[in-house]
């Protein structure tokens, strides 16, 4: 446990030391994933406004533990609690025990119940929009490919190597900023779906 991490006193009772559900517009900046396991129930809280990216750990409601993400929390049966933060949410929640992995539930009012439950109820809408986000992701990534080779081109120039960038295509500057929200908005999606890929999420 490094100098961040706490363990809070089993009898402390200050505010903040119990869970506290999360409601209303708090699910815009809070998230909670929870499992019940070995006769106690888990949750780990979430503030994504944290710029220390804090997580905490409550046992049937109490504080159990804190960490920084991505966190290992290892419970008295031997199982551990895994989670980890990617650019805007979560990129795994889960429970590994000698039987196997599970994810954790995301908890009534979160946002990301909000969106589990569309893909249950829209399957067809919800995974067109999945596609979707991933396209524009994509799309994103490669708009950035040119600028990248001409900046390389530059660099080598400063040390005597000749390189042209090939031509590709370039997104028109006009798309820019509908790009930049578009991809605001599919890296929102994919967070609440728990899903990351290093080169496409982060």
């Amino acid at each position: 446990m490094d100098d961040h991490d706490a363990t809070p006193r089993p009898d402390d009772d200050r505010p903040g030391r119990r869970f506290r559900p999360v409601t209303g517009w708090t699910a815009l900046w809070r998230g909670a994933f929870g499992t019940h396991h070995a006769g106690s129930d888990w949750v780990v809280e979430v503030h994504y406004l944290d710029l220390d990216e804090r997580l905490r750990l409550y046992r049937d409601g109490r504080l159990a533990e804190e960490r920084r993400s991505p966190a290992r929390f290892d419970l008295p049966d031997g199982a551990s609690v895994h989670v980890a933060l990617s650019l805007l949410g979560v990129r795994h929640a889960r429970l590994e025990t000698t039987a196997g992995t599970r994810d954790l539930d995301p908890l009534p009012g979160t946002s990301e119940a909000w969106r589990d439950r569309v893909a249950r109820e829209h399957p067809t809408a919800s995974a067109a929009v999945a596609a979707t986000a991933w396209v524009v992701l994509v799309v994103g990534l490669l708009a950035q490919v040119p600028p990248a080779l001409r900046l390389l081109s530059v660099l080598l120039a400063q040390v005597d190597v000749t390189w042209q960038a090939p031509a590709l295509w370039e997104a028109p500057d006009a798309w820019a900023p509908w790009l930049g929200w578009a991809a605001l908005l599919a890296g929102v999606d994919r967070a609440l779906r728990r899903r990351w890929t290093p080169w496409l999420d982060d």
